[in-house]
C-alpha cells in the first residue's frame, strides 16, 4: 500500500501537504468523499446486486441526515481538535437566493426550525425576481434558491416546494357578494399584477375572448399585495401572498376560472458541492415542507 500511495504521489507530482492548513470546507470536501467510498464497499460487501439498487442506497445514506449521525456515533472517540473541526460543519453562510414574495411570507416559518437546530447557521440573502435569481445561481452568486414556476430548468436540479393558485385580493367594494369572482368580472375592474403573470394571464383573457387593462403591471408581488392592500385595484397574487395584507377591508377571493398553478421550487446548480451546512438546509427544508 505505501509502495502504491508512493508511485501515485510521484505520478501526478502530489507534494506532502499539512491538513490542519485546510480550510474546514476543503476538508468536509474531502470527507465526503472518503464516506461516500466507505459506504460503497459497506453495500457491495453485503452482497451483488443491481447497481440501480446500489445506488438507491447509497443516495440514502449518503446525505447530510445520515452523516449527522454517524457523528454522533464517533464524537467519543475523536480529539478535541477534530471536534473543533467537526463543529466548523453546523456553522457558516448559506448564500440564499429568493424571491419577494417567498422571503417575506413563507420563509421566515420555515427558517424557524432550522435555526433551532443549527442556530449558529447564517444566512446571505439574494432577493429579486426568478430570472435574476436563476442568473446569480449559474455565477456561484448563491449556492441555492427558492423561485417560482415557470422558468428554464436547464443545468438546475429543482425540487417542488409547495403548490398554490393565483387569487384575487382588493377591497370589498370591487367585489360582489359571492364567494368566487370570474375572470369576465376581473376583465371589468382594474388589476394589479406581477409582471410575471401578464403573458400567462393575456393568453388567458385571450382564450376566452375578454379584453383586459391593467391598472399596473410591476416587478414586485409585493407592490401587487400593497397596492391591493390601498384600495387601487385587485391584485392577482399567489395564496402565501395574502400574508402580507393589513387592511381588514381588503378581501380574499378564490378566482372561478381555471388559471395555472404556481409553485415555489428549491434548486441549485447540479453537481455543483454543498457544504455541510448548506447541505444541511438543502435536505431540511424539503423534509419540512413534506410535513
Amino acid at each position: 500500500m505505501a509502495e502504491s500511495l508512493r508511485e501515485l504521489k510521484e505520478l501526478f507530482d502530489l507534494k506532502d501537504a499539512d491538513l490542519r492548513t485546510y480550510s474546514p470546507l476543503t476538508l468536509a470536501y474531502i470527507g465526503d468523499g472518503v464516506y461516500e467510498l466507505v459506504i460503497r464497499t459497506i453495500l457491495v460487501k453485503k452482497g451483488n446486486c443491481p447497481v440501480n439498487q446500489l445506488h438507491k442506497k447509497a443516495s440514502s445514506l449518503v446525505k447530510a441526515g445520515a452523516q449527522s449521525k454517524m457523528m454522533e456515533l464517533l464524537e467519543p472517540d475523536l480529539t478535541e481538535e477534530e471536534l473543533a473541526v467537526c463543529s466548523e460543519q453546523t456553522s457558516g453562510t448559506i448564500r440564499l437566493g429568493v424571491i419577494s414574495s417567498v422571503g417575506c411570507s413563507l420563509l421566515p416559518q420555515w427558517l424557524k426550525w432550522f435555526h433551532a437546530q443549527y442556530p449558529q447557521i447564517r444566512f446571505s440573502l439574494y432577493e429579486s425576481d426568478t430570472y435574476q435569481i436563476l442568473e446569480k445561481l449559474h455565477q456561484d452568486r448563491v449556492e441555492l434558491a427558492l423561485v417560482r414556476s415557470p422558468f428554464s430548468a436547464e443545468g438546475i436540479q429543482k425540487v417542488p416546494l409547495q403548490t398554490e393558485s393565483l387569487i384575487a385580493v382588493g377591497h370589498h367594494s370591487f367585489f360582489s357578494e359571492a364567494d368566487t369572482i370570474s375572470l369576465q368580472e376581473l376583465a371589468e375592474r382594474p388589476l394589479i399584477i406581477y409582471r410575471r403573470w401578464e403573458h400567462i394571464l393575456n393568453q388567458t383573457f385571450r382564450t376566452l375572448e375578454l379584453p383586459v387593462s391593467y391598472f399596473c403591471v410591476n416587478e414586485d408581488a409585493r407592490t401587487t399585495v400593497y397596492w391591493a392592500d390601498a384600495g387601487l385595484g385587485i391584485g392577482i397574487v399567489p395564496e402565501s401572498a395574502c400574508s402580507l395584507l393589513q387592511n381588514p377591508k381588503t378581501r380574499i377571493v378564490p378566482i372561478s376560472d381555471s388559471l395555472p398553478d404556481t409553485t415555489i421550487y428549491l434548486v441549485r446548480r447540479e453537481q455543483a458541492y454543498l457544504a455541510p451546512h448548506t447541505k444541511f438546509f438543502w435536505e431540511g427544508l424539503q423534509k419540512h415542507c413534506k410535513r
